[in-house]
């Protein structure tokens, strides 16, 4: 795509992690996201939603902070650099706590390990852990979004 000519020809679809995420994380892109693309419209978004095992000692955010204080918690991820593991980031910094960030080599290892109680936390695409809120396998403390999300209307947001 960045290599196309600017024609309007070419159409592309991106996402946070190659054109956000990854610019900022490496000295080097093969393109530069700010002049090599036009932003024709937005596609969607999608908050994330923390995740617990449900037989997690905490039910909300002010537990899994206070849990956090008394111990760093572990959160998994799907890879270094993911969204999830920059909101976890950001979250242990915004909380002032220590997370331990766990990568994995995809979001079902990273749920897997959760179910199993190997780790503590997960930031997760909301539609990949819906059904597993709904049968009260994982518990879901908040969402990032500004507002509540109709598929988690009880969720409060952080």
């Amino acid at each position: 795509m960045a290599r196309a000519a600017p024609d309007g020809l070419t159409v592309g679809l991106g996402q946070t992690a190659n054109l956000a995420i990854n610019p900022a994380l490496y000295p080097a892109m093969p393109f530069d996201p700010l002049r090599d693309f036009t932003l024709i419209s937005t596609v969607e978004q999608q908050p994330l939603v923390l995740v617990t095992a449900t037989r997690a000692p905490w039910t909300d955010v002010a537990g899994v902070v206070a849990a956090a204080q008394r111990a760093p918690l572990t959160t998994g991820h799907p890879c270094n650099g993911t969204v999830g593991h920059l909101t976890g980031e950001l979250f242990a910094r915004a909380a002032g706590v220590e997370l331990t960030a766990v990568p994995d080599r995809g979001a079902g290892g990273v749920v897997a390990d959760l179910l199993a109680r190997r780790i503590d936390l997960y930031f997760a695409n909301a539609p990949s852990v819906r059904l597993l809120i709904e049968s009260g396998e994982l518990r879901a403390p908040a969402v990032t979004a500004p507002g509540r999300m109709a598929a988690f209307a009880a969720v409060p947001t952080f």
